[in-house]
Order: structure tokens, then C-alpha cells, then sequence
């Protein structure tokens, strides 16, 4: 008190800082509600993302099993001609058909042998799709493509 007698003995003093920026709590809002929409929107687009590529790979993988069935149908047709033709030519040698009923069913066979290169064509496409979709390497499917090809004749 430096020998006043009328000024106290200790003081105390306390301060109390404040700031405050209008209409901050509105801007603030704003961004957190955008940056939660734009997060819930990644997440759909990832969400649809993996919808696609599952459809994609079940596709995928339905078309190669149905060029698979298809193969196997059209060597069942192959192996039915081949049998017509047989009792076709036995009958027409008994006299009993006409040489039509054997050209009919010889151009059945045809058909049907017509039919097992379009299924093995099918077949090469669902595996490649298959592939491709899986990540496997474009240039080692289009190389078995076309070893399998070469082999069709």
C-alpha cells in the first residue's frame, strides 16, 4: 500500500475475455450439414458401385452358365441327327423312305453341328466376360480366344 493508510492491503483483479462473431453458428451449421450430405452421397455412389459389379458378375457368370447348357444341348442335337441319319438311310435302303427324308436329315445334322459352334462361340464370350470382370488379363483371354477359334475347324 506503499504507506497509504486508506488503500487496502492486497487487491485481486480478475479479467474476462470474450469474443464472439455474429451469425457464426448459421455458416457453421451450413458446412457441417453439406460436408454430411456429401458424405452420405459417396456412400451411396460406393454402395451402388458394388450393386453394379455384383449384378455384373452374376451376369457374367449366368451367361457362362447357359453357353455351358447350350453346348451341351446342341452335342445332344448333334448326336440325335447323326442317329436320324442312320435310321433314315437303313429305311431308305429297305425301300421305306424316300431319299428326301435322308437329305432332310442330313441337313439336319448340319444344323445341328451348325448349332455346337455357336454354342462354343457363346461359351468363349461369357468366359472372356467372366474373366474381364474378375480382373483378369484382356490379352491372356483374347490369346486362349484365339486358340480356341483356330481349333473350330
Amino acid at each position: 500500500n506503499h504507506g497509504i493508510p486508506s488503500e487496502p492491503t492486497h487487491q485481486n483483479s480478475i479479467g474476462i475475455g470474450m469474443t464472439w462473431v455474429p451469425f457464426a453458428s448459421g455458416t457453421q451449421k451450413n458446412q457441417r450439414n453439406a460436408a454430411a450430405f456429401e458424405v452420405e452421397s459417396l456412400q451411396a455412389q460406393a454402395q451402388a458401385a458394388k450393386l453394379g459389379v455384383n449384378v455384373n458378375l452374376e451376369k457374367a457368370r449366368a451367361d457362362f452358365m447357359a453357353a455351358l447348357a447350350l453346348g451341351d444341348s446342341a452335342q445332344l442335337g448333334v448326336r440325335a441327327a447323326q442317329e436320324n441319319i442312320r435310321v433314315q438311310t437303313a429305311r431308305f435302303e429297305a425301300g421305306r423312305a424316300k431319299v428326301t427324308d435322308v437329305l432332310d436329315a442330313e441337313a439336319q445334322l448340319a444344323r445341328q453341328v451348325a448349332s455346337v459352334k455357336i454354342a462354343r462361340l457363346r461359351h468363349l464370350d461369357a468366359w472372356v466376360d467372366w474373366i474381364l470382370h474378375t480382373g483378369g488379363s484382356f490379352q491372356i483371354a483374347m490369346a486362349y480366344v484365339n486358340r480356341q477359334v483356330d481349333s473350330f475347324e
